[in-house]
């Protein structure tokens, strides 16, 4: 299977090795620090970086059962690759494509899946693709527990990314801190519903926020464990 992205030819095997890890997802293009320490992860990265360098994120469903997770997930690359002198490694993995899982293949100590890609549909003209990135801009820049927790720089960057399908993943990758609502909006391959929920979200933040400063009334932060 072939796959370009970020202006490269990928091609995918049809059974990759696979990261299985609870409250973790991975959106293509978006990048994504791992410590690699448990034996059987340190077996299947050794095999990546001998071959294609190329492994799945999967987010479990149940954080004590490695076999029990979501049907779709993502491929990513290794960017780079720091082994430390106690055999743990730590690695940077880059999103590739999103995946469906077809299935578990046993035979290795570490977890295989079959895959099939899955693309991102861009439904949306352009005026309707400029007019949903107004829109999640205009939220980001309103909602100060995004302002105060990503630095200007990283939304500056996102301003700047022409394609608008990376845009969004990047936003969602950057921007969400719930795992659960990642994992929806990474399953929803259409752009419009895509930009919809996260739009939602991110009105919800908003939302939650103004609430809280009510409450709060005229109370310091710091004086919240006060009282």
């Amino acid at each position: 299977m072939s796959f370009n992205s970020a202006n490269e030819n990928i091609d995918l095997p049809e059974v990759i090795p696979a990261m299985t890890l609870p409250e973790t997802v991975l959106f293509p293009n978006a990048l994504l620090p791992l410590f690699i320490f448990e034996e059987h992860y340190r077996e299947m990265l050794s095999e990546a970086l001998e071959s294609d360098r190329m492994f799945a994120i999967v987010q479990r469903n149940d954080s004590d059962d490695e076999s029990n997770c979501h049907e779709v997930g993502t491929v990513g690359i290794i960017r780079a690759s720091h082994a430390n002198e106690d055999g743990t490694t730590h690695v940077v993995l880059q999103g590739v494509t999103r995946v469906k899982v077809i299935e578990e293949v046993k035979g290795k100590s570490f977890p295989q899946i079959r895959i099939e890609p899955l693309k991102s549909e861009c439904d949306l003209d352009d005026l309707q693709l400029r007019q949903n990135r107004k829109a999640v801009d205009s939220l980001v820049h309103d909602c100060a527990t995004i302002e105060t927790k990503i630095p200007k720089e990283m939304i500056d960057f996102l301003d700047d990314i022409d394609e608008d399908s990376v845009y969004l993943d990047l936003s969602i990758q950057t921007l969400c801190t719930s795992a659960v609502m990642k994992q929806r909006l990474l399953e929803t391959p259409k752009v419009s519903e895509r930009f919809a929920k996260f739009i939602a979200y991110l009105k919800l933040l908003r939302s939650e926020e103004s609430l809280f400063k009510r409450l709060q009334g005229k109370t310091k932060d710091s004086e919240i464990d006060l009282n």
